[in-house]
C-alpha cells in the first residue's frame, strides 16, 4: 500500500469479496452488520494483531484481536487479509 489508488483499489477488492459472499450494504454503501457477527460475551483479554501469537494468551477464544495501530502499521496486512 503505497498510495492513495492503492488504497482504493484494495477497497474495491473487499467489496467485490463481500458481495461475492452475499453481504449486504445500506443506500449509502456501508456493511450492514447483522447480530451473529457480534460477540456475545466480553473478551478476557484484548490484544493487538501484532501479538497474537504472544505465550501469555492462554485462551485463543476468549481472546479480542484489535487493530488500533499506526497506518504504516496497518496498510501491510490489508495486503495480506485474504491470504492470512
Amino acid at each position: 500500500m503505497h498510495n492513495l489508488l492503492d488504497l482504493i483499489k484494495t477497497t474495491d477488492e473487499y467489496i467485490a469479496y463481500l458481495k461475492d459472499h452475499n453481504f449486504k450494504f445500506d443506500g449509502n454503501g456501508f456493511p450492514i452488520f447483522t447480530k451473529d457477527m457480534f460477540l456475545i460475551e466480553e473478551p478476557k483479554l484484548i490484544v493487538p494483531y501484532s501479538n497474537r501469537n504472544d505465550k501469555r494468551i492462554e485462551d485463543k477464544k476468549k481472546t479480542l484481536l484489535c487493530t488500533f495501530a499506526p497506518d504504516r502499521r496497518i496498510y501491510p496486512r490489508l495486503n495480506k487479509i485474504f491470504e492470512e
